[in-house]
């Protein structure tokens, strides 16, 4: 553990860690069996996508982005019946993982539940609501604003 780190954050750390160790052991429970090849490259880069999709630091956008990569899959096998064969291969998957991810990291970097966010919030402030509220601002780095 890197001990530059606050108190705070090497206790989370410690947590998450514990806790992944929890996950591991009732999924080894569940599947009675064991290997490193279960968890292959597209695995981890699902679970990437899980947290990218749903928000970065968000508890409830990893259920968002785990429900949004369940429904996924399902949205293209249904739309696989009206492209052409060349079209609907193998790797169509990927490809509309890949644009999915890079579109939401583009133009939307708090993933689904920093929408759902800016949602309820406008929803709250309905009447008062005003044009460019959700605007993303310049932020600086501290030596560029004493210049």
């Amino acid at each position: 553990i890197d001990h530059d780190l606050p108190e705070r954050d090497r206790y989370l750390f410690a947590l998450s860690a514990a806790l992944t160790g929890i996950g591991g052991a009732l999924y080894a429970h569940k599947v009675s069996f064991i290997s490193p090849e279960q968890f292959t490259l597209l695995v981890s880069i699902e679970l990437v996508t899980i947290v990218i999709l749903g928000g970065v630091g968000f508890v409830h956008g990893a259920v968002l982005g785990a429900a949004f990569l369940i429904v996924l899959p399902q949205l293209i096998s249904l739309a696989k019946d009206y492209m052409p064969p060349n079209v609907a291969g193998s790797g169509l998957q990927a490809v509309v993982f890949g644009l999915v991810l890079i579109v939401f990291i583009i133009f939307e970097p708090h993933g689904l539940y920093g929408r759902w966010l800016k949602v309820r919030t406008w929803l709250e402030l309905f009447p008062f609501y005003r044009r460019g509220m959700f605007r993303r601002q310049k932020s600086y780095m501290k030596s560029e604003r004493l210049r």
